[in-house]
């Protein structure tokens, strides 16, 4: 049964609309935050705790709450005349959770995150996925599982990206790069080069007992992290080269060509 949520929704849209034009745009701004934040919020809950795997469950209630005290937050800015009965913002918020909470599908909730899913495979949603990861772990290497898909699709994704987008070629350039920290046969583990901080003793000289003690540690299983990094760091190098050269020959080809041609055309 969805037509109360079209109800709520339609509603919102109708109240958001009235509170422009009577009012002016910031409560009718207001006005349509709140009631699908708050519709959101509420169909989100019952997703994840219903039908959502366990992590899903937790993820889901935390992210739930975030969007219900944001969508409360702005619910101050206006106030909903319904049938002679004046609600609050607050209000309105709280019925568009509850219709979202109760009258959320399985099917609606499984479209929703089909939608989400495709639009992460745009190519807009691919570039921010992998420049989330660069960001996350600059120095690190992983294993290409973790790529938001797969290498040859996101060197077509970049390269267009890069005949689109003069003014991010640079980022482009070093996105198309670091597609080497990522290797298939690491598995889940995170490998970093970081080594553990030599202490120093009053003096402000090195510990030796202490650095003796580090060099013990890395030799044994405290060790095994940054030693297979060293050994998956140049498969990585190897092919960062490779990735090199093909930019090279990219920027240099007949793309390279057809944009300063492009941007003559323009002048």
């Amino acid at each position: 049964m969805v037509w109360p949520i079209y109800v709520y929704l339609v509603a919102t849209v109708l109240v958001a609309g009235s509170a422009a034009i009577k009012v002016g745009w910031a409560p009718g701004l207001y006005a349509a935050l709140v009631g699908i934040l708050s519709f959101i919020a509420g169909g989100g809950l019952k997703a994840s705790v219903l039908w959502g795997s366990r992590a899903q469950k937790i993820g889901g209630t935390f992210v739930a709450g975030l969007i219900v005290v944001l969508a409360q937050w702005l619910s101050s800015g206006f106030s909903v005349r319904l049938f002679h009965y004046q609600l609050d913002g607050s209000m309105w918020g709280w019925i568009g959770f509850g219709v979202g909470l109760i009258f959320t599908s399985r099917d609606l909730a499984a479209a929703g995150r089909v939608s989400a899913q495709s639009a992460s495979k745009t190519p807009v949603g691919l570039l921010g996925a992998l420049g989330e990861l660069m960001e996350r772990y600059p120095t690190a290497l992983l294993d290409s599982s973790r790529l938001p898909a797969p290498k040859q699709v996101l060197k077509t994704v970049i390269k267009n990206a890069w005949k689109r987008e003069p003014s991010l070629r640079n980022q482009l350039e070093c996105a198309y790069v670091h597609l080497s920290h990522f290797q298939d046969g690491i598995g889940d583990a995170v490998l970093d080069c970081n080594l553990p901080d030599v202490e120093r003793g009053p003096d402000a000289a090195p510990d030796l007992q202490a650095l003796q003690q580090q060099a013990i540690d890395m030799a044994g299983h405290k060790g095994e992290n940054f030693r297979q990094w060293a050994m998956w760091s140049k498969v990585s190098l190897s092919e960062m080269e490779i990735l090199l050269q093909e930019w090279q020959a990219f920027e240099n080809g007949p793309a390279h060509l057809q944009s300063h041609r492009n941007l003559d055309t323009d002048v």
